[in-house]
């Protein structure tokens, strides 16, 4: 026997309506005490007490759709670190704005569903969602987004210019760390053993110096490598 609505007035999966009616989509209370007593509130049913079998029937909030505004810049202290890196912006008109990545999509590239950039149908922001929901991301730290965006651009100038090839060496061993800063296991590039393995063997008291701040190898990982190759104070390479 499907569960009756608890909401006044509604006689959803009641004995008298499914006689003509077919079984309704129900939904329980949120089991959040401060959710709970917001739900109750809205049926406005004085001193009801709420069990396991209370129910809402679907009909009764499919009609309304909410819609909240976040601002994030007046969130607070603790929410300062939240970066929101793409997004869906539904406006008063129903004018439609959609950001990926970053990137604003023109309505030339979502012309495939909305007309002017407008929503006609709520079926459309379902498509919307359904589409781009793959590309959301969300991040509470815009430190790891900096450093990725940074790697990013150092890599576009290694990419993008071979004339320098001792400046191109620096980014490449600026780059590794970059990647080892939000890595859990750590991977060391090729400049960044040639560089580890010829400051370590100069001199390693400054080796465990400089490991204080830069992303090394261990003396254990240089020493195993050493012990197949040869490097020369005096080598520059």
């Amino acid at each position: 026997m499907p569960r009756h609505c608890c909401v006044p007035g509604c006689k959803t999966n009641y004995a008298s309506t499914l006689k003509t009616k077919q079984a309704e989509s129900t939904f329980s209370f949120p089991k959040d005490p401060q959710r709970r007593y917001t739900w109750l509130r809205s049926i406005h049913r004085e001193g009801y007490i709420i069990s396991k079998s209370s129910v809402y029937a679907s009909k009764i909030t499919s009609e309304c759709v909410y819609f909240y505004l976040l601002n994030i810049n007046q969130l607070g202290q603790e929410f300062n670190n939240i970066s929101v890196i793409s997004s869906v912006i539904v406006s008063s008109n129903f004018s439609v704005i959609v950001n990926v990545g970053n990137n604003r999509l023109s309505s030339h590239d979502l012309k495939w569903i909305l007309q002017d950039s407008k929503l006609t149908r709520w079926s459309q922001l379902e498509n919307l969602l359904s589409r781009y929901t793959s590309a959301f991301e969300i991040t509470n730290k815009k430190f790891e987004y900096y450093i990725q965006k940074s790697g990013e651009n150092i890599q576009g100038a290694i990419d993008s210019c071979d004339e320098y090839k001792k400046q191109i060496d620096t980014l490449k061993l600026i780059s590794n760390k970059l990647k080892n800063m939000s890595q859990h296991r750590k991977q060391y590039s090729i400049e960044s053993l040639l560089f580890a393995l010829d400051l370590y063997n100069k001199s390693p008291t400054a080796y465990d110096c400089l490991r204080e701040y830069l992303f090394l190898p261990s003396k254990r990982h240089l020493q195993q490598i050493s012990t197949t190759m040869f490097i020369s104070p005096d080598n520059d390479t």
